[in-house]
């Protein structure tokens, strides 16, 4: 016996795009009768433009707060999921970064979001640069447990309440375990759940771009490495230079991993961005 698909559960998703390109595609599979033209008739959808859906769902348009709302009667949402819908739309097409940090703590707190789980493994941990670095310190010294010491050896220094936090979050996290005179850790590398990397990425860049830039002129020359070109390249040379510089961090984790006697911590950062609009960004398309 065939199992009759359902529609999915808007708390599965953090990108409100996918959730709806999912959603019509299991309403199609469930009734041959569906169609977008009578979908967008429920949800008070303009039937002039046959292309809206595609260009939400591909992110060359945005929904307003009238057609969320409209969108999530039409899909028979319950209270509590046109909430979580409305937020799921501010969230991702949210560009100011503290914005979109306060968006996806109030995703969070929804108990069926997948934002929870990920809070749990991405948000917490790289909302704070010294979040890493402390974790990183246990990593060379794991007899030392005072936090008023502990906030004096990290650069720039963080006072002993911060590092309290962390040390509580971290353990809370798994990521390092009490010992008899300090705190060692669990595991060497850690891992974000594919569907939220984009957004902990950002996170974590811009903490880390903060940092190096507190940090330049506190450092000595022969103790740092800053450098930054600027090069005009084609859409195939700048696929195999992207390629460089994975194989190049690859190499770095390696290099790392075979090294012994570590007594320093050092965050080593690539910026590879465009400085034109690209041919194939298209007018109606806004790049993050």
């Amino acid at each position: 016996m065939q199992v009759r698909p359902e529609p999915p559960s808007v708390f599965d998703y953090l990108d409100y795009r996918r959730y709806l390109a999912d959603y019509l595609t299991a309403r199609g599979l469930m009734d041959t009768g569906f169609s977008l033209r009578a979908f967008a008739v429920k949800a008070g959808l303009p039937l002039s433009n046959s292309s809206f859906f595609s260009k939400v769902i591909g992110g060359k348009r945005n929904l307003t707060v009238d057609r969320q709302f409209r969108m999530a009667k039409a899909m028979k949402l319950s209270t509590s999921e046109i909430k979580y819908f409305g937020l799921l739309v501010q969230f991702n097409q949210c560009k100011d970064p503290e914005g979109k940090q306060h968006f996806y703590s109030e995703l969070a707190k929804h108990g069926q979001s997948k934002a929870r789980i990920i809070d749990k493994e991405g948000y917490a941990y790289y909302s704070k640069w010294q979040n890493s670095i402390i974790r990183a310190f246990f990593g060379i010294n794991q007899k030392e447990s005072n936090p008023s010491v502990i906030g004096k050896r990290i650069f720039p220094q963080v006072p002993p309440w911060e590092v309290e936090d962390t040390v509580k979050l971290l353990t809370q996290l798994g990521m390092i375990t009490k010992t008899a005179n300090g705190y060692a850790l669990r595991d060497a590398n850690i891992a974000t759940e594919r569907e939220n990397k984009d957004f902990i990425g950002k996170l974590r860049i811009l903490e880390m771009l903060g940092l190096a830039k507190d940090v330049f002129n506190h450092v000595p020359p022969e103790d740092r490495e800053y450098s930054a070109m600027t090069v005009y390249i084609s859409k195939q040379g700048y696929q195999a230079l992207k390629e460089k510089i994975r194989v190049f961090r690859e190499e770095v984790k390696s290099l790392v991993g075979a090294d012994n006697g570590e007594d320093r911590i050092y965050t080593l950062g690539m910026q590879f961005f465009p400085n034109n609009r690209l041919p194939d960004w298209d007018s109606e398309t806004r790049k993050a």
